[in-house]
């Protein structure tokens, strides 16, 4: 599994790239035909932005949050949005 973490408008410190790969991570537990994982973390004028791309064989999920909390805050509520869609798609698979 290839994770990406990329940032628009700040430098990216170690310990925060550790601690979103920590997260994103977690995302295989719920499927084992994850590719690629890609996050986006964006900041603007205070207001910070994270958007969560998972490839899977012939899919791709998105899933986008923002906030003024810190990374940190937002990443727990984007890796349950994108659960929520992994657990759908499986259960899609199950029915075929």
């Amino acid at each position: 599994m290839n994770v990406q973490v990329t940032t628009r408008r700040f430098k990216l410190s170690e310990k925060l790239e550790r601690e979103v790969r920590k997260e994103v991570e977690t995302l295989s537990k719920h499927f084992d035909g994850i590719h690629e994982i890609q996050v986006v973390l964006t900041t603007d004028h205070g207001v910070r932005h994270v958007d969560l791309t998972v490839r899977v064989p012939q899919h791709t999920f998105n899933s986008e949050v923002e906030g003024n909390q810190q990374f940190l805050e937002l990443m727990p509520i984007v890796c349950k949005k994108m659960t929520v869609q992994i657990q759908r798609y499986k259960e899609k698979l199950k029915k075929l």
